[in-house]
């Protein structure tokens, strides 16, 4: 069985914190440059927009 893109992206994310950790993902992403910050959010929506 094939694996939807918002699969994808809530196991992503789940490796990065608790599961459903979405204050945590936020902590990381703002941590960042705004540089770094573009180059995740370019591949965050790529990622949930692939399939």
């Amino acid at each position: 069985m094939a694996t939807s893109p918002r699969q994808k992206l809530r196991t992503r994310i789940n490796r990065q914190g608790e599961p459903g950790d979405v204050d945590g993902e936020l902590k990381k992403v703002l941590a960042k440059d705004s540089k770094a910050q573009a180059v995740w959010f370019t591949k965050a929506v790529k990622d949930a927009c692939s399939g």
